[in-house]
């Protein structure tokens, strides 16, 4: 027979069970589409990495989450991820935060090794995310919306596309992700001239990478055409639509890129919204997508991406081959395709020049390739030369039109010139301040390159 204090025993059990099932339950509440103004959170990144606490949904609708989060190297960020759709059971994937695409602090310069990210929704409207770095807390990012008259923060339900707004109580946008344009652009926006994509500093296959500007590589739309630079002072072409590929059309009156209407490429409208011209996609690409989108990747390649069945990303159309593209195996890198008995095409680093060692600057870094020795630019006679070697800068630089000599002459002179490539059947000289990665040539176009050594 139960005694009463066999009773309460068990009361307490229940009581306690409840009570974990029920802070289980709001633990894992769904966060709303939108919050007013004067709510604050935290992540604490002393936790271990493979933490899911380590992040936190801010907002969230059906497709879309608006995240707080650090990333396992301590990068704050507060970002815009999709979610996968096709996975299953979020509850299972308690570490999947979707895929990254927009960081509010994107272009802020973030440090690395923070120890907590905190945002702060102000009362005045203003979003900011603070940081608590080297035991000293700081600003990192803010909206400067403040005395704007914001009230709220949310992301977009009608449609549903993943654009994150602060708004006022009349439903005015004061600021939106998309008009801030980063490496991406997402379906429903428009990619108008005179804007410009910004290379990220990583991959962004990680669900829990952090993606920074690098600014390597810029993409811009100009005169109707879609084009790839290196950037620096005087920033190189070296892709562009009109010349890659066989545009029949007038594009002189294209006003913006977008994602086409039928998810089939990318397509360049005129103002009033009039298709101009679209890229080839395999046909399968629009019929095995859950969302798309087109952009640059970390090492400048252009690529138009498609999320596979709701549940990875993979890409349905790329600008480049790897070996074209200006420092795919970094500066003085070999770059070689080979193909199979299948007709598959592929591409790998394959060395060094004479002259050059494969070496890491630091652990965290890949091998590149390095001098054996340091040398002296200025006037500097001394070169090494490999026959039958281009580069992805030389098809939309202008040359100089002089002999082998003179080129040689001009880049010893020259204590910025790193070397030059020389094409003997045409007398072009192309000095470069920097010798990127070398493409071998499997045809004799008549090309070599000259480094100083």
């Amino acid at each position: 027979m139960q005694t009463p204090r066999d009773f309460r025993l068990s009361d307490k059990l229940i009581l306690v069970t409840i009570c974990i099932l029920v802070r289980g339950c709001l633990a894992q509440r769904t966060p709303p589409a939108s919050r007013a103004k004067g709510y604050s959170a935290s992540v604490d990144l002393t936790l271990p990495v493979d933490s899911p606490a380590r992040g936190k949904a801010v907002l969230e609708t059906g497709r879309f989450q608006f995240w707080l989060e650090g990333d396992m190297k301590g990068v704050c960020s507060l970002s815009v991820r999709e979610k996968y759709t096709g996975r299953g059971d979020p509850s299972n994937r308690p570490g999947d935060r979707g895929y990254l695409l927009w960081s509010a602090n994107y272009y802020a310069g973030t440090p690395v090794g923070a120890d907590k990210c905190t945002v702060k929704f102000t009362n005045n409207g203003d979003l900011q995310l603070w940081i608590l770095y080297k035991g000293k807390t700081s600003l990192t990012w803010s909206s400067e919306t403040g005395g704007k008259g914001v009230t709220k923060m949310a992301l977009e339900t009608n449609p549903d596309n993943g654009n994150f707004k602060l708004v006022t109580g009349y439903n005015k946008a004061i600021f939106n992700s998309f008009d801030v344009k980063e490496w991406l652009v997402l379906k429903g926006q428009k990619f108008w001239m005179g804007a410009e994509l910004s290379s990220p500093d990583a991959n962004s296959d990680s669900d829990t990478r952090v993606l920074s500007n690098d600014g390597t590589y810029i993409m811009i739309l100009k005169g109707g055409d879609l084009q790839l630079l290196l950037n620096g002072p005087n920033p190189e072409v070296y892709w562009s639509l009109k010349k890659s590929v066989p545009v029949s059309q007038d594009v002189s009156k294209v006003a913006y890129a977008a994602v086409a209407r039928n998810n089939d490429g990318i397509g360049l409208y005129t103002a009033a919204g009039s298709l101009v011209y679209k890229t080839a996609v395999p046909p399968w690409v629009p019929n095995y997508g859950a969302d798309y989108h087109f952009g640059l990747d970390f090492q400048g390649n252009l690529k138009y991406y498609l999320m596979y069945k709701g549940a990875s990303w993979t890409y349905g159309w790329q600008a480049l081959f790897e070996c074209d593209l200006p420092n795919f195996c970094g500066n003085y890198g070999i770059c070689s395709t080979t193909t199979d008995q299948t007709w598959t095409t592929t591409a790998g680093c394959t060395g060094c020049p004479t002259g050059f060692s494969l070496n890491s600057p630091d652990h965290n870094s890949p091998p590149v390739c390095q001098r054996n020795k340091k040398v002296k630019k200025c006037n500097n006679k001394n070169y090494v030369e490999l026959a039958g070697y281009e580069s992805a800068m030389l098809f939309y630089a202008t040359p100089l039109r002089i002999s082998l000599g003179a080129c040689k002459a001009s880049c010893s002179a020259d204590c910025n010139c790193d070397g030059f490539f020389y094409n003997v059947k045409a007398r072009n000289c192309f000095k470069r301040t920097q010798i990127l990665t070398l493409k071998k040539v499997t045809v004799n176009t008549g090309t070599s390159v000259f480094i100083k050594v």
